[in-house]
């Protein structure tokens, strides 16, 4: 992997958001740049999602070594946060967004026990060359999705440190979060350490343990039942009505909030430094989806890089869904023929866009299977993989329940690491695919537990 140095971004770095379908833009300074102002009245086939775009100087990368003893990746890599652009924009320094993210670490740490830091990463042999892992499981919240969330807040406690014009009535504003699991405890924690009330849309028949860590969390639940005919998740409905009376949408999908996506990119940055620090390049990014926010941010960060310069190749992306719920298959599969017809590949990616019924629809029939993590009954970011899959020559693998079973036993044996079925659903897919692939994979180790 080459590494360049680009220069630092400076005072004023520029964001520029807009929506990825329609060209929409949104001024992050007066309005939170979370939905495309198009959602709720374009009736159409658009699948409307907004992505944030730093502009200006190329950041440096890896940091410099001043840098070095903050382990806080929204920190360390703050030249690629949107919510550092912002703070600097609205004439915040270097020192006051390092004590905006430091006095909201301290508040995390007293509720979760631990503050937001970089994640370990380690290879073990597996098949024809090297798995390395990255363990999310000992972050806040024990998963990933805090990397989703993290940033956003961090928008939200910037606006109120500089008193922007779109700060005006977001404190007096819920939160809201559609989650089954861990992206609604991640939420939940964040919330309580900003002491800002959080409304957490979840199934009905959700794990008791869950339902009382997030009301212990001081999450109000609104439980959520299916009801017949209804096609989609009834949380992800009920919180986009509540979306569309004020809530602000402190979730995980891409459509509710683009700038969740970002927060993942930092995953990405953490693997390539990572990596670079031993002399390796991943051939492959493995990732399970479910919303698809991880495998479509993973993915940006390395092409963000790639783009810069930093880096020289992007690794193959190879994602998984189970076998009792994979709507992205079906899209993966209409982009491949769409591709193989002979139309340019971007020409088809932007088409499809607006065209979304033709590619994702939610799955029929009721989600099932041991990874509860992936379960979403829609991939609701999967122009973000679908464009990964394309641009990388990449794969997709459909799991049977008794190949992630496996694939957690194994990660457990073999480093001690108590990852959930969901979180090792990226090592089932390397395993599965190992004989159309070579050299060194990366697979994210995403939640710990069983589910």
């Amino acid at each position: 992997m080459s590494i360049d140095r680009p220069a630092e971004a400076g005072p004023g770095a520029a964001l520029r958001v807009a929506c990825s379908a329609c060209g929409a833009t949104v001024d992050p300074l007066a309005a939170e740049p979370f939905r495309c102002p198009a959602v709720g009245t374009d009736k159409g086939d658009v699948d409307h999602i907004l992505e944030c775009m730093p502009t200006g100087p190329a950041p440096v990368f890896p940091p410099p070594v001043a840098d070095l003893g903050r382990e806080n990746p929204f920190w360390r890599y703050r030249a690629f946060v949107p919510a550092y652009r912002i703070a600097r924009a609205l004439g915040l320094d270097d020192a006051t967004y390092a004590a905006v993210v430091d006095r909201f670490d301290r508040a995390v740490a007293a509720v979760d026990g631990r503050p937001m830091r970089c994640t370990p990463v380690r290879a073990i042999a597996a098949g024809p060359g090297r798995l390395w892992l990255k363990d999310e499981t000992g972050s806040v919240g024990r998963s990933h999705k805090v990397r989703h969330l993290y940033g956003v807040m961090l928008y939200l406690l910037v606006m109120a440190e500089a008193g922007g014009p779109g700060w005006a009535g977001l404190r007096d504003r819920r939160l809201g979060i559609a989650s089954c699991g861990n992206a609604a405890t991640a939420a939940a924690i964040l919330a309580r350490a900003a002491d800002w009330p959080i409304d957490v849309f979840v199934p009905a028949e959700a794990a008791p343990g869950v339902l009382a860590r997030l009301e212990a969390l001081g999450a109000t639940l609104r439980l959520c039942r299916r009801s017949a005919g209804q096609a989609g998740d009834p949380c992800a409905h009920a919180l986009r009505a509540a979306v569309d009376s004020g809530t602000l949408p402190f979730t995980v999908q891409g459509p509710e909030n683009g700038l969740a996506v970002t927060g993942v990119e930092t995953l990405a940055f953490e693997l390539a430094e990572q990596l670079w620090a031993h002399g390796e390049q991943p051939a492959w990014l493995a990732l399970q989806v479910g919303g698809g926010a991880l495998a479509s941010g993973c993915w940006r960060g390395f092409a963000r890089l790639r783009d810069l310069g930093i880096i020289s190749n992007l690794p193959g992306l190879l994602v998984a869904q189970g076998r009792g719920c994979h709507p992205l298959l079906r899209a993966w599969r209409q982009m491949q023929a769409d591709v193989g017809a002979g139309a340019e590949s971007d020409a088809v990616l932007a088409a499809a866009a607006r065209r979304r019924s033709r590619y994702m629809v939610p799955w029929s029939g009721l989600p099932a299977g041991v990874a509860s993590g992936i379960l979403d009954d829609e991939t609701y970011d999967w122009r973000g993989i679908l464009r990964g899959l394309v641009h990388s020559g990449g794969m997709m693998a459909v799991l049977e329940d008794a190949d992630i079973v496996a694939a957690r036993d194994w990660v457990r044996a073999a480093t001690g690491i108590e990852v959930s079925h969901t979180g090792a659903a990226g090592v089932a897919a390397v395993q599965q695919r190992a004989s159309h692939r070579s050299g060194a994979a990366v697979a994210v180790l995403t939640g710990h537990g069983t589910g």
